[in-house]
């Protein structure tokens, strides 16, 4: 085990077995799941699946790198079952039922209404509702999982979060609608998110911010990052509405009034979160036992 504990206090290494064997395993279950029900109607199951395939790869890897460490823990990169973790996923659920009320008002305001509409099968609001919440979970473990976390450890706040939120915009690229304003709100979110990580050293408050401002919007009827999901409860058309103030085609991410809720919603993240004492003082202990195998590393290494 001493020797594992060599190997992952290293950051770079850490870096590299997640991303290797993570593609290396998802990948060709993209391309065996793509054949396996290609041409199948099979109403999102074959989302459901292999996001839930995704899911366990990208949790088991983390769950692996974190209790190969010195003193490590299984939850330690940021899935922490405690109290703070719930306090972490109201605050989440709480911020993005105000701000998409407020937008929903300004939208009712604009009075751009369908005369065509049927609420969404109950089915497929479930299961939209499952793709969401598991894609929220994915992109974080992804962007503020091992990973970031790494790159945190050697590198500091300022490059990891910069780092770290570019390539979160740059992920993005491909989405149908895509545009200049968009990509920057979605670099601002990312610095949202790696911020509530840092201040809570947890991966709970941006999970559920990130979870919660998908679903919400979606059931007001605005696209997701260019993504329609039938699941809306109001008549609005989206569309009609200033794409300036909300996003057009791509959704809120697109607009000014993501700009400005992304915005109050670090103001608020910072004030009011905190981290749990007791994931906080594993972290510090892990960090200073590592920092004492890397120094003997050294020394051993004639540096």
């Amino acid at each position: 085990m001493e020797t594992v504990n060599r190997l992952t206090a290293r950051w770079w290494i850490r870096i590299l077995f997640f991303f290797g064997i993570s593609n290396a395993l998802i990948l060709p279950l993209l391309f065996y799941t793509k054949n396996l029900y290609n041409g199948i109607n099979t109403d999102y199951f074959y989302s459901i699946i292999t996001e839930a395939l995704v899911l366990c790869i990208l949790l088991g890897l983390s769950i692996i790198i974190e209790v190969s460490r010195k003193n490590g823990k299984w939850f330690t990169f940021g899935i922490n079952p405690d109290k703070w973790a719930l306090k972490d996923i109201g605050l989440g659920a709480g911020l993005n039922l105000i701000f998409v009320f407020i937008i929903f008002i300004f939208a009712t305001i604009f009075s751009a209404y369908s005369d065509e509409y049927s609420l969404p099968k109950q089915d497929i609001f479930v299961n939209i509702t499952i793709i969401i919440f598991i894609e929220a979970i994915i992109e974080e473990l992804i962007f503020r999982g091992i990973i970031f976390q790494a790159v945190l450890d050697r590198y500091g706040i300022t490059i990891a979060i910069l780092l770290n939120s570019i390539l979160f915009g740059l992920g993005h690229l491909a989405n149908p609608s895509i545009n200049f304003y968009a990509i920057i709100n979605i670099i601002l979110a990312g610095v949202l998110f790696s911020g509530m990580y840092i201040k809570t050293k947890s991966l709970w408050l941006p999970i559920s911010f990130h979870f919660f401002w998908n679903w919400l919007s979606a059931i007001i009827g605005s696209p997701v990052s260019g993504i329609d999901f039938p699941i809306s409860l109001t008549n609005i058309e989206w569309l009609e509405l200033p794409a300036w103030l909300f996003g057009g085609s791509f959704g809120l991410e697109g607009g000014f009034f993501a700009t400005i809720l992304l915005l109050i919603s670090g103001f608020i993240s910072l004030k009011y979160s905190n981290s749990s004492p007791y994931l906080a003082s594993l972290l510090f202990e892990r960090s200073y036992n590592e920092s004492l195998i890397l120094n003997k590393l050294k020394i051993d290494n004639g540096n």
